[in-house]
């Protein structure tokens, strides 16, 4: 009641109160709009990016500085939810990203003489070893040619290098409004990717835009009586008057918004 009696005792109170409240619900409305439009924007520079990314193929990079044995390939990921896979139920995990990349590693042509003295046998049989160490295969192969009519043999092995390669699923601005994603595969020179689909969820680079859902329309109603309650207090004997210009100050209010 001492706040009722000071409202009365001072009308520029209760106007300065009715006036905060509907530029507090103003305030409140266009912020809403305002998320609504960034989340529009976001997505269409979401769609922008995807198509980039779908143009786009495997590429080598070449980074200064970094060393010469290695490479990087590299494609712009299309960031799209990725639905669960059988694999990702059977494990009861959920699928976040998924890539299919394929690894080829290069051919080898040399010319080498054998390595060691060819053996003879009393029969006549001849037998013939090379040893190959080229990056990165290790081979050793032994040849042996009996007489004719008998066929030649071959006993080869070839034992491949351990092959290290890296990773790096990466997030980065661009000249839209959200962040471009994007792999990037290093390793050895004798070693080629092949980046084929790939795909991950945006907001692993781009966190959703949050809006505050609009409030119900019983609620402007709530608000716009009890404007309207304040407003009568001041105006006295013209509650009524009052209680209609606070109630119409606040549906323009949502009229407008």
């Amino acid at each position: 009641m001492a706040f009722l009696r000071l409202i009365k005792a001072n009308p520029l109170i209760a106007i300065a109160t009715v006036v905060f409240l509907l530029m507090s619900t103003k305030i409140a409305l266009a912020e809403r709009k305002i998320g609504a439009l960034e989340i529009e924007a976001d997505s269409l520079a979401l769609e922008i990016t995807n198509q980039a990314a779908l143009d786009d193929s495997t590429r080598t990079i070449m980074v200064e500085g970094f060393d010469t044995a290695m490479v990087t390939f590299a494609r712009l990921i299309v960031q799209k939810d990725v639905t669960n896979d059988s694999l990702g139920i059977v494990l009861d995990v959920e699928v976040r990203a998924r890539q299919r990349l394929t690894a080829r590693i290069r051919s080898l042509t040399t010319t080498v003489e054998s390595t060691e003295p060819p053996v003879i046998t009393p029969e006549g049989t001849r037998t013939d070893t090379w040893d190959v160490r080229r990056v990165p295969y290790t081979i050793r192969a032994v040849a042996t040619l009996p007489p004719p009519p008998a066929n030649s043999t071959l006993t080869l092995t070839v034992d491949l290098d351990q092959v290290d390669f890296t990773v790096r699923l990466t997030c980065h601005e661009t000249d839209e409004r959200i962040d471009a994603a994007e792999i990037f595969l290093t390793g050895p020179d004798w070693l080629t990717f092949e980046i084929g689909e790939i795909k991950q969820a945006p907001e692993i680079c781009n966190p959703p835009t949050v809006v505050i859902p609009r409030t119900p329309l019983w609620q402007d109603v709530v608000f716009g009586a009890g404007v309207g309650a304040i407003t009568a207090l001041v105006f006295g004997e013209d509650a009524g008057v009052g209680g209609l210009l606070g109630g119409g100050l606040s549906i323009g209010w949502r009229v407008v918004f």
